[in-house]
Order: structure tokens, then sequence, then C-alpha cells
């Protein structure tokens, strides 16, 4: 059982690590996020994929911070 209340906490950071490691300031469509996200913290499979392909995209065009 989770408290309603924790929930949003938990994606939050997940955001925030994700976001950390792309090292971009600019903001991502909530659609992905979450899928993003896993692949930000998976080792392997499409959402890992598709998470180093976003990352490889970002710092092509020099949207680093």
């Amino acid at each position: 059982m989770w408290r309603h209340d924790a929930i949003p906490a938990l994606f939050a950071s997940g955001a925030v690590r994700m976001y950390e490691d792309l090292d971009s300031s600019h903001g991502l469509s909530p659609d992905i996020l979450p899928f993003l996200v896993a692949g930000a913290f998976s080792e392997d499979g499409p959402d890992r994929d598709a998470y180093l392909r976003v990352k490889s995209l970002l710092a092509d065009r020099g949207a680093s911070s």
C-alpha cells in the first residue's frame, strides 16, 4: 500500500535525478517523462535506448546548461 501523498514525491525525485543526468535545463514533455525516467535508471531495453537517444540529441544540440 502506498500513501497517496507519497506518490508525487516518488516520481518527482526520479525526474530530478534524470534531469541532473541529462545536464539540461530544457523541459521535456510530460507525456514521455515517465518513460524516460524509467530509461534513465534501467540497464537495457527500449526505454533505456530511448533515454540515451534523447540524451545524445540534447548534447548534440548544445542543450546542456
